[in-house]
C-alpha cells in the first residue's frame, strides 16, 4: 500500500510514538520494578541545604575577564532593602 507524499510524515510520527510506548510498556516498566525491588527507595526525603554566603566574598559578575580586575568591598555591595509594611 502506498501512502500518498503528505500523509508519510504524520503516520511515521505517530507510529514511532506507539511503538515508543508499546515497548516502554514492554520492557521499560517491569525493568523499573526489578530496580524498586532489589534497591527500593529512601524512607525519608535527605534534608534540604542551605549555603550561607558571606557577603564580604561577593565579586561582580565581570571579574576575572580582560580589564576587569575590580572587586567589590563592603561599601559597594547594593544593601538589602527594608520590607515596605
Amino acid at each position: 500500500m502506498k501512502l500518498p507524499e503528505l500523509a508519510r510524515g504524520p503516520v511515521y510520527f505517530v507510529g514511532c510514538c506507539a511503538l515508543g510506548i508499546v515497548f516502554a510498556r514492554l520492557v521499560e516498566f517491569p525493568v523499573l520494578e526489578l530496580r524498586d525491588r532489589f534497591f527500593p527507595g529512601q524512607k525519608a526525603p535527605l534534608p534540604a541545604v542551605s549555603v550561607l554566603v558571606e557577603e564580604s566574598s561577593l565579586v561582580p559578575a565581570t571579574a576575572g575577564l580582560v580589564g576587569q580586575s575590580e572587586v567589590w568591598t563592603e561599601e559597594s555591595v547594593p544593601k538589602k532593602r527594608a520590607a515596605s509594611a
